[in-house]
């Protein structure tokens, strides 16, 4: 099978640069195996693509840069913010960076001052502690873009009033910032009220079934359902 490698040059070179080095090895090892048909229907450069690439990218960069202090990084962030054709309206306060992308307005500052580096299952726990202490909060689970448009990562967040806690990431976003920059897709949810009043299912999937926080958020309700049924609670 011969590569057809035309595709890469369907749009703007300028918007291919980046995504050319993520595929090329990818296209190159799809090439030798002789599967280049699937990966270039999975990869495809289409302005869609290159524009949620583009979002990820700066979800990501704007992660890095303000979780190693976000009073003496802004500068890089806005150089960073300006190479993007797709933001505009830059504003720096003394603890948000806002900017619009396309006609998104995205709002973002630093949620610890000194981010403790923690696994995710750490800053979940924090996370059920804080949405039981904080009425009208509740913590979310659904899907954020991976690599590309065409993978997903499973995610938490905090959600209160208009706002994002982006516990994982040590980021607050205004929720319309949130949901553009990571094309979030929500699976399920459970509140303040819903977590203070199901101790007892929480206490028995940590202590007798041995569930992590993970697996007790994405399935509650059928856990719930579940040990209803079978009279263990």
């Amino acid at each position: 099978m011969v590569f057809n490698n035309s595709f890469l040059y369907e749009i703007d070179r300028n918007k291919l640069e980046l995504w050319e080095k993520q595929v090329m090895k990818l296209a190159a090892m799809a090439y030798y195996s002789g599967n280049t048909e699937e990966l270039i229907k999975f990869v495809n450069p289409t302005t869609q693509n290159i524009k949620d690439y583009d979002k990820r990218e700066i979800y990501i960069r704007m992660w890095e840069e303000i979780d190693l202090g976000f009073s003496n990084r802004k500068e890089k962030i806005i150089t960073y913010l300006d190479q993007s054709e797709n933001i505009n309206n830059i504003n720096i306060t003394e603890d948000s960076i806002n900017f619009n992308y396309l006609d998104t307005k995205i709002k973002v500052s630093q949620l610890f001052k000194r981010f403790k580096y923690l696994n995710n299952n750490s800053l979940i726990k924090q996370m059920i502690n804080y949405v039981i202490k904080n009425k009208n909060s509740k913590i979310v689970i659904g899907y954020i873009m991976g690599h590309t448009n065409k993978t997903k990562e499973l995610y938490f967040w905090i959600e209160k009033q208009d706002y994002v806690i982006d516990y994982l990431k040590n980021m607050i976003f205004n929720k319309e910032g949130f949901y553009e920059l990571t094309s979030a897709k929500i699976i399920n949810s459970i509140d303040s009220k819903d977590l203070k009043n199901q101790k007892d299912y929480y206490e028995f999937t940590k202590n007798i079934l041995d569930l992590d926080d993970k697996t007790y958020l994405v399935f509650n309700k059928e856990l719930k359902l579940e040990l209803e049924n079978k009279h263990l609670i």
